[in-house]
């Protein structure tokens, strides 16, 4: 009889504490900002690009139930592989800052957030020639005078998120994400212009991460 009651009273103080989460995980969906760090994979679509990772700072914004405006400040950066003169040569580090806005939709229940976005904008390039690149293209004089120009180009991004709330103070999540845009590379010696090419830098990004509210 003393074990049965034991019973009923751990149960009613499970029973108690499931409520209590569950009235506290609703409320990290509910306008507030939170911070935390995730882990990133870079997944070139091109042969030229390398694939990267990293850890970064991961941020959860409120957003309204159904549409919102959305942006986002990317940032690309790899190494570029390229052929010049003939020869193949890791030529420098290619990097890529688009600039994007656009609509968001998002759909919320008690412990789950997902929300569909799509942002496009333009996106700012350069490339750092690396020792052999700038050998590549120098000039039949063999005087150093060698750059490589980025011009502004069209970028585009569908991206899905995802929260999974696991208590009023933290969440879960990931999101993957499409990015389009071709930098046009110009590359000039002493001489005047070696080449002019279009970079295939479409990337798709997979991350996921945990936050902590803020506010």
């Amino acid at each position: 009889m003393i074990g049965s009651n034991r019973f009923r009273i751990r149960s009613l103080w499970l029973a108690i504490m499931v409520l209590a989460c569950a009235r506290q995980v609703a409320g990290q969906t509910d306008g507030n900002i939170s911070v935390g760090l995730d882990y990133g994979v870079d997944i070139p679509m091109s042969d030229a690009l390398d694939r990267g990772s990293a850890f970064g700072v991961s941020f959860r914004l409120p957003r309204p139930q159904r549409f919102s405006a959305a942006w986002d400040f990317g940032a690309l950066t790899a190494d570029l592989q390229h052929s010049v003169r003939g020869t193949d040569l890791a030529i420098g580090e290619l990097t890529a800052r688009p600039v994007l806005g656009g609509v968001a939709y998002s759909m919320r229940g008690s412990r789950v957030e997902v929300t569909a976005i799509l942002t496009g904008g333009i996106s700012f390039s350069k490339l750092d020639l690396s020792d052999a690149g700038k050998l590549g293209i120098r000039a039949p004089s063999g005087v150093a005078d060698e750059h490589a120009e980025g011009k502004v180009v069209p970028a585009f991004q569908p991206k899905l998120t995802l929260w999974i709330d696991l208590h009023r103070w933290f969440a879960v999540g990931g999101n993957a994400s499409y990015m389009w845009q071709r930098p046009k590379i110009t590359l000039t010696n002493a001489a005047g212009t070696v080449e002019e090419f279009t970079v295939n830098a479409d990337m798709l990004r997979l991350s996921v991460g945990l936050v902590v509210r803020v506010f």
